[in-house]
């Protein structure tokens, strides 16, 4: 199997919700981080059964949070706001109105970073660990798959995700039912994902 690497650039909304001023683009002078960058490291269009499918991220540390009397920033230090999402979603259509389903019989496996408990059933809800030296915040798990089929992974916070190499956009021409939509019911809500860009498609057999 080759080995690629797939790189997210994912713009966390919670950042946007920490700014003293929401238009400007820093706080107190002090500019914001890089947004996560966040990555799929066996980058592959065809998995095994039980074969781990890892993804990484970090985003620095330095993450105004407020402006202080001093008019200098505070920075974060509660790392979950800073936490992370995603849905894995089986691709189906012969779904009513839907084109996707969450997959309940994935096993993950934190590896740095821990879960965070999430009322929304279905959803990878995870914080990022602070590095040794207090320079990054990041986070890696695995994901891995019992059960053949056609799958995607989605964003979980509406997240902006950019793709630098093939996503496996192939694998969704047969379940494109609803114009380039991915639509899905999850927490007591249905979800849609526009667009096929921003998402990781994949096969399982």
């Amino acid at each position: 199997m080759i080995t690629k690497n797939l790189k997210l650039f994912m713009l966390l909304i919670v950042l946007m919700a920490l700014s003293c001023d929401s238009v400007d683009n820093d706080i107190c002078g002090f500019e914001r981080p890089d947004p996560f960058v966040a990555s799929i490291e066996n980058v592959s269009e065809t998995y095994a059964t039980d074969e781990a499918i890892f993804l990484t991220g970090e985003i620095s540390s330095m993450v105004p949070n407020t402006c202080n009397q001093n008019n200098t920033p505070d920075l974060v230090t509660d790392n979950t706001l800073l936490r992370d999402a995603i849905f894995v979603l089986k691709l189906n259509d012969s779904l009513f109105e839907l084109n996707a389903e969450i997959v309940g019989n994935i096993e993950v496996n934190y590896i740095i970073g821990e879960q965070f408990n999430s009322s929304c059933f279905g959803a990878i809800e995870y914080v990022p660990e602070l590095s040794e030296d207090n320079l990054i915040y990041s986070y890696r798990l695995s994901i891995t798959i019992s059960e053949p089929g056609d799958y995607v992974i989605v964003n979980g916070f509406n997240l902006v995700y950019t793709t630098e190499e093939n996503n496996n956009v192939q694998i969704f021409e047969p379940y494109n039912t609803l114009g380039n939509i991915i639509k899905f019911d999850g927490c007591d809500n249905t979800f849609t994902r526009v667009g096929t860009q921003d998402q990781y498609f994949f096969t399982v057999e």
